[in-house]
């Protein structure tokens, strides 16, 4: 579907084949959660500029772009900067693909996931370690918070 899509630009009578945008991401978001994927802002940003077409990538545009997936319950409302989280503690060890989604699941607020994340491998006073489940190396630093300079 991708490929023909490579370089046109515009929508004209004459380029009957053109498919716009949002159905080009919504296409792909699709084909990545029957892949058992990931969808992530960097998967779905480069997929764009691989067409070539000119558009406008930001997080904004490609958020409005999956809304009717995103109402329809096909893709997480707070998946795109996501970061994989896991959780060990007595029970075993689980994995979450978001810390909102991890801190939902164990009762707990998104900045006590964050603050447990910051501790290196301590555990909390539940007695579970919190880690991520990716290299920090891979972590996408779209979602992480701005230290403040002195």
């Amino acid at each position: 579907m991708y490929r023909d899509q490579i370089g046109r630009r515009y929508r004209s009578p004459a380029d009957v084949g053109y498919v716009r945008r949002r159905q080009i991401v919504q296409e792909f978001a699709r084909q990545l959660a029957l892949k058992g994927e990931v969808l992530t802002l960097e998967k779905l940003e480069k997929m764009i500029r691989q067409l070539d077409r000119g558009h406008l990538i930001n997080s904004k545009t490609i958020s409005y772009d999956l809304a009717a997936l995103r109402k329809n319950n096909k893709v997480d409302p707070y998946h795109l900067n996501s970061h994989r989280v896991t959780v060990e503690d007595d029970d075993g060890e689980r994995h979450y693909t978001s810390i909102r989604d991890a801190a939902r699941q164990e009762g707990c607020s998104v900045e006590g996931a964050r603050k447990w994340l910051l501790g290196d491998g301590k555990p909390n006073r539940k007695g579970q370690v919190w880690t991520y489940f990716d290299p920090e190396s891979e972590l996408s630093t779209a979602n992480l918070r701005k230290k403040r300079e002195p």
